[in-house]
């Protein structure tokens, strides 16, 4: 996975204008009161503590007794720890005369922000040319139209402070009513680089299947593992070998340890599974509570995630990690769903469950994806050759068998090891015979085909259980 590299003194992010997502980045937080505000119930130091205090009360209720720090402590296993500082600041206007929030947003920046209120050097601790973050932390509901949170930004060279271009920012509301340090986090995960995964949205139009505080509605749970591995808090173990493997894993809810598995033993394709084993502990704590139906059991179970990589993430990662619309970053993959039955959120294998590509639901992967109205809709679904067996779970530990067949001679090697960490696959094998990744774009009625690049892929046709 290509690791985060724009930095230096181990703190480092995906991409210039982005908050690093491992080392030590310093934010500051703006918390906004206008004159017509009534009273409200949490303080600024309170606000201030949901941020930065060394709490250690994860997920229940709703975040409320956590902190931003500590949740990204722990989703990281300790290589994100984010700092900064929170400066009160009164509106001039009362909120209903705003129009927008740039407006506001260009206020706060002209008097709290001044050149010379703060040293902004502080602040870019990866030293990229760009201030790590800012927060527009709202105690009332906010500004008439814009009662939501998300992440934002400036044009491109617009906000110089000390030298240091200021480009991304988070705007979050209601804040003086109750600590809601989850749906901080989800929208910081935005400004680390990674856009939204929920229903509706490009990688999955029927959305992750799995609770997440990257879902909408019920905001809790901790980051899907690709993200994780994304931000290099992961290096994942890696299966590419035909034949049979035993896999022993610590709960990712504790422990960064995860198993990419290729598909037909493919290691050049971009189509993996992820398996994971989830317990109800740290930024998970609330899977054993609400998740389901039925709740995760006291033991954790194991979890399985179809994926489809962006192959331009590997083959382009100069270029990838640009900025979209001055703020908005490329997902690194096309398509990412948690495996379940049909209706049913957060689906767990537990002691002598299995899934192969003849069960339902199975492990069979879309070879295509068909983009409509800007989401990803998964066709022509293919045999995997991958099926997770005899699985035990016990004293902390998932262990289970991890079974590849394929029908093509190149598909893998029983006698390679191919376990090893996971290395980058290439683009085109010249030994073997690439057929094209197709994206396939319903614009208007009309079928466009893009072929974003020339891979290989080996399949064998499956129905769907």
């Amino acid at each position: 996975m290509p690791a985060p590299s724009i930095g230096t003194d181990g703190t480092y992010g995906l991409y210039p204008r982005a908050l690093p997502c491992i080392g030590l980045p310093k934010v500051v937080v703006f918390v906004i009161s206008f004159p017509d505000d009534g009273s409200f119930t949490v303080t600024v130091p309170e606000i201030e503590k949901s941020f930065f205090d060394n709490v250690e009360q994860p997920g229940v209720p709703w975040f409320q007794q956590d902190s931003l720090r500590k949740f990204y402590l722990r989703s990281s296993y300790g290589k994100l720890d984010i700092s900064g500082d929170v400066f009160p600041y009164t509106a001039i206007k009362n909120c209903n005369e705003y129009t927008n929030v740039q407006e506001l947003a260009n206020e706060v920046m002209e008097h709290a922000g001044a050149e010379n209120a703060l040293n902004w050097s502080e602040y870019d601790v990866n030293q990229d040319g760009y201030i790590d973050g800012v927060y527009f932390v709202l105690k009332n509901g906010g500004i008439p139209g814009y009662n939501y949170h998300f992440s934002s930004g400036w044009p491109s060279g617009t906000m110089i402070r000390q030298g240091k271009e200021v480009a991304r920012y988070i705007y979050t509301v209601q804040h003086g009513s109750g600590l809601i340090i989850n749906i901080v986090a989800h929208e910081t995960c935005h400004m680390m680089g990674l856009p939204d995964v929920y229903a509706g949205v490009s990688v999955n139009n029927g959305g992750l299947w799995a609770t997440s505080i990257m879902d909408k509605g019920v905001i809790t749970g901790d980051l899907p593992c690709i993200m994780k591995c994304v931000f290099g808090w992961i290096e994942p173990q890696r299966i590419a070998k035909t034949g049979s493997t035993q896999v022993s894993l610590a709960s990712i809810s504790d422990n960064p340890e995860l198993v990419l598995v290729h598909v037909n033993a493919d290691k050049d394709s971009f189509d993996w599974l992820l398996v994971e084993y989830v317990t109800s502990s740290n930024n998970n704590v609330s899977l054993g509570l609400w998740a389901g139906p039925p709740p995760l059991q006291s033991g954790g179970g194991l979890r399985a995630w179809l994926v489809k990589m962006r192959p331009e993430f590997f083959t382009e990662k100069a270029e990838f990690f640009r900025p979209f619309g001055d703020y908005v970053a490329v997902s690194p993959y096309i398509f990412l769903e948690a495996v379940h039955m049909e209706g049913v959120k957060d689906y767990f294998l537990y002691n002598g469950d299995s899934i192969t590509p003849f069960t339902t639901p199975n492990t069979n992967y879309p070879k295509n994806i068909i983009k409509e109205s800007g989401n990803a809709i998964p066709d022509d679904l293919t045999d995997s050759g991958i099926s997770i067996e005899n699985i035990q779970i016990e004293n902390g530990e998932a262990s289970f068998i991890v079974t590849i067949s394929t029908n093509n001679e190149d598909g893998g090697d029983e006698n390679e090891d191919e376990t090893g960490p996971f290395v980058p696959p290439y683009v085109h094998n010249p030994n073997k015979n690439p057929v094209p990744f197709v994206e396939i774009l319903i614009i208007g009625g009309a079928v466009l085909l893009t072929a974003l690049t020339s891979i290989t892929i080996i399949t064998r046709k499956r129905s769907r259980g």
